[in-house]
């Protein structure tokens, strides 16, 4: 029912827009496929981790300065930029690998087997990767018990449009291995189909009464798994995220 209903706050919000004949929507219309990107870009996640409250509470919290900066993953670049001491600003990059250039637009698979052999990373310093959307979260850490947690809420568009105010939240365990790897692994609001939370202290005690069952979280096939990216990739990255239009959207 979440899932249909944010569907729906999308849609009506995405309808007003284009149907609005004054001006200022006028000028502003270039803008809309990177709108759209930003409104449904939280569906791609799936309908784990997503939560009707958020978990922890941002202005208690603390942020784990290790983990911020660039992480790279199969198929998003996350920025996790510190806010303040206690959240950060996250911005999640979805992006796609686009054709080689040496196959001047003419072979479509030969943009496919260049790609065989490379790692993201290595496509992204050949400038071979493209953002297709982007979504915009406030996010901060949460223990409970031996575990943190990461809750991400939205920020995209909520002032402008009343419509996609948030309604949900994503909720994440982090993890951040000896290879320098960051997972966060997906949590299932659904387990047993037997809670209605309501409140932050209900979704905590969810979290809690089943966290130590192995199948209330991602396993590391279907985890988001991140590696971080160097200082010395900074520049690549920055590229790729200017190319995308961010700046000129916004």
């Amino acid at each position: 029912m979440m899932k249909i209903n944010f569907l729906q706050s999308c849609h009506s919000a995405v309808k007003q827009f284009f149907s609005d004949k004054t001006e200022r929507v006028q000028t502003h219309r270039s803008r809309a496929g990177f709108l759209l990107a930003l409104a449904l870009l939280p569906l791609l996640i799936g309908v784990w981790a997503c939560f009707p409250v958020p978990v922890g509470d941002p202005e208690k919290s603390r942020i784990d300065p290790s983990m911020s900066g660039l992480w790279l993953g199969e198929e998003a670049l996350v920025v996790l930029d510190p806010y303040d001491k206690r959240t950060w600003l996250i911005s999640y990059f979805e992006f796609s690998t686009r054709p080689d250039s040496d196959s001047n637009g003419t072979d479509e698979s030969a943009g496919d087997s260049f790609d065989e052999g490379f790692s993201n990373i290595e496509l992204l310093r050949k400038n071979r990767l493209e953002i297709d959307s982007v979504g915009i979260y406030k996010g901060w850490l949460t223990k409970i018990k031996s575990e943190r947690f990461i809750t991400w809420e939205s920020k995209t568009l909520t002032k402008t449009l009343p419509d996609l105010a948030v309604e949900t939240w994503w909720v994440f365990r982090v993890r951040q291995g000896i290879d320098g790897v960051m997972h966060f692994d997906l949590v299932d609001p659904d387990h047993e189909q037997s809670d209605d939370f309501e409140t932050r202290s209900q979704a905590e005690k969810f979290i809690r009464r089943h966290m130590n069952d192995p199948e209330f979280f991602s396993d590391d096939d279907s985890s988001l798994s991140f590696d971080r990216l160097s200082k010395g990739d900074y520049e690549a990255a920055s590229s790729l995220i200017d190319d995308f239009g961010v700046l000129e959207s916004l």
